[in-house]
């Protein structure tokens, strides 16, 4: 099919496969998976954050360097915080809801109305922002806001600073993991929810912030954010007999199928083969936590369910996604809230998002940019 021929059965669903721009950041590759300026995500693991948001901000030619990110000892000021941590106790269930709030707060008061200052600025708080939705939003207790004199230059360290993590066992896994949590969740493609939400409000003539609330309004959906919170769920209604034995745990699947319930963590919309963001998280769950039982489970159902879906016709990928492990990662090296795992994905897409809505908005078109978004409706009287 020529896909830049439009025809009406292709309306009402979503704008799938209409092309509608370029980007210039990342692709999904059906076979190859994620990949970042055209080099494979696994490339990216052992990276800074700053250096990876760099390698997507490339096509501006050399406009950001690596002293942009690390320079700022910009902190939020306690007001901000203390006007989130002061907020009705019923909205700690809301935490995508306060993270966008919270990107509100900080465009009106830092934002320069200048895309690279805005996103240095970015950069410099979304660490201390987040840290503060999340020990805000913490189901389990009430924590106090973070307020630390001396800040780390990292973003990740940063970030692992006002989040704080003395309960955790090994420090120095934990900062490996959420490095490679961000940079393998940090962007994916022109189209998916929040990226073209973000893009199509920054092209208003908005700031950063304002985009990113809008895209974060995005990823809260079902639909878009909190899949590997919903893969934490799906194993803990496992019956635990079930992983006694392949046969137990094959016959659960099946009939999850047959009963027409969702199989968490398998399928994507475009790959045709295990997510290689999966991939990366198996092997850390595989070197750091072995014998741990969780990872025993989601291991045996990495093994198990694409023999399930592999012969079911109308599945096209019955393979691993990135959220079939990345939530028993998270879980294993301490961060077990699954409730929050959409705002620890949300810290990462926004700085993706900003890549791409900066390129669009400062480089396309000899530099004027896209045009505001307004794609054609046809009226019709009445629901077919």
């Amino acid at each position: 099919m020529d896909e830049f021929c439009i025809n009406e059965g292709q309306l009402d669903r979503g704008l799938r496969q209409f092309p509608v721009g370029h980007c210039y950041t990342s692709s999904v590759d059906p076979e190859k998976g994620l990949m970042y300026r055209g080099i494979p995500i696994r490339d990216f693991i052992d990276m800074s954050v700053e250096d990876v948001l760099i390698k997507l901000l490339e096509p501006l030619n050399g406009s950001y360097s690596f002293s942009d990110f690390t320079a700022a000892d910009l902190v939020i000021e306690s007001k901000i915080i203390d006007a989130i941590h002061n907020l009705p106790k019923t909205m700690k269930e809301a935490p995508m809801k306060v993270f966008s709030m919270g990107l509100l707060l900080l465009g009106a008061a830092y934002s320069k109305k200048d895309h690279k200052k805005d996103l240095m600025t970015l950069v410099a708080l979304l660490p201390h922002l987040v840290a503060t939705v999340l020990r805000f939003c913490d189901p389990k207790e009430d924590l106090e806001a973070r307020y630390p004199t001396e800040v780390s230059k990292s973003f990740v360290e940063r970030f692992i600073q006002f989040l704080g993590n003395e309960h955790v066992e090994n420090q120095e896994l934990f900062l490996k993991v959420m490095s490679i949590f961000i940079v393998l969740h940090m962007d994916h493609g022109g189209g998916n929810l929040s990226a073209f939400v973000g893009k199509a409000t920054s092209s208003g003539g908005v700031d950063v912030f304002s985009s990113l609330a809008a895209a974060m309004c995005a990823l809260e959906g079902p639909k878009h954010g909190g899949a590997n919170s919903k893969v934490m769920d799906f194993i803990n209604e496992i019956p635990q007999d079930c992983f006694e034995n392949d046969d137990k745990l094959k016959n659960y699947i099946i009939q999850c199928l047959e009963e027409k319930r969702p199989i968490f963590g398998f399928g994507h919309a475009v790959l045709r083969a295990e997510d290689p963001r999966a991939c990366i998280f198996y092997d850390l769950i595989i070197q750091h936590f072995p014998d741990d039982p969780l990872s025993r489970k989601v291991l045996a159902l990495r093994a198990i369910v694409p023999k399930v879906l592999g012969p079911v016709e109308k599945i096209s990928n019955p393979y691993a996604n990135v959220d079939a492990a990345s939530g028993t990662l998270l879980t294993l090296i301490g961060f077990d809230n699954t409730a929050l795992y959409t705002v620890l994905f949300g810290l990462a897409r926004c700085l993706g998002i900003t890549a791409q809505l900066i390129i669009e908005a400062t480089a396309l078109n000899d530099g004027k940019g896209v045009p505001i978004y307004r794609p054609k409706y046809l009226y019709r009287d009445e629901i077919k």
